[in-house]
């Protein structure tokens, strides 16, 4: 099996995030939970494994997400890359351009 490395998003790629979040997300950016407002993003997109009757689903689909996560108690949102704008339906990354 060979091995993957995996990359953190730059700096760059993080703004982008920031940038696309900022354009979208009206409510105030207040923790559900602790009532703070500092977040940070995660240094990866991930994508949660499928389940299906009983079992998860190694391969296939997937739905990668950007993580925002609040800097106090770790509650964490999920935001969809493919809606976001950071990766096509196709899988292929796209160019930093905010959106």
């Amino acid at each position: 099996m060979a091995d993957v490395k995996v990359q953190s998003l730059s700096v760059e790629q993080k703004k982008d995030i920031q940038a696309r979040l900022e354009k979208k997300w009206r409510t105030p950016k207040e923790c559900p939970i602790c009532h703070e407002n500092q977040w940070a993003l995660g240094d990866h997109i991930v994508a949660p494994p499928l389940y299906s009757q009983g079992n998860f689903v190694i391969g296939g689909a997937a739905y990668p997400v950007a993580m925002l996560i609040c800097e106090n108690c770790g509650y964490t949102y999920f935001f969809n890359a493919v809606v976001l704008g950071m990766i096509p339906a196709s899988g292929k990354p796209e160019t930093t351009d905010a959106k």
